[in-house]
């Protein structure tokens, strides 16, 4: 059976906590009523950045089980697209949800990987 899309993001989410990585998620992963049937989850990877001496996104996760659209997937939460996403875990885009995990590592500056 395979794993739905509210599942593969909580498990990408698991593993970020796991391996101490800031993120902040949004979209049906947080429980919003998908639109059109689409479920699609946004996970926002967070890095401390010494210049700015601030928290920033150095990266961001969409799952999916559709393609991305240009400008990314709408939100009706901000009445806005979301904007393209740098990890896109998709039946077709050939990145797993293991793989979304190494390079939210990377992005985030750590060695480690799930």
């Amino acid at each position: 059976m395979a794993w739905s899309n509210r599942r593969i993001a909580g498990y990408i989410m698991g593993q970020l906590d796991k391996l101490n990585i800031e993120y902040a998620a949004h979209g049906y992963c947080l429980g919003c009523s998908p639109r059109l049937g689409a479920e699609s989850a946004y996970i926002a990877i967070r890095a401390y950045d010494a210049e700015t001496e601030q928290m920033e996104i150095v990266a961001t996760i969409r799952v999916a089980d559709h393609a991305q659209p240009n400008g990314g997937g709408y939100s009706e939460e901000r009445q806005a697209r979301h904007g393209d996403t740098d990890i896109d875990v998709t039946p077709t885009s050939g990145i797993s949800w293991r793989e979304a995990v190494v390079r939210a590592c990377l992005a985030a500056g750590k060695t480690q990987s799930a």
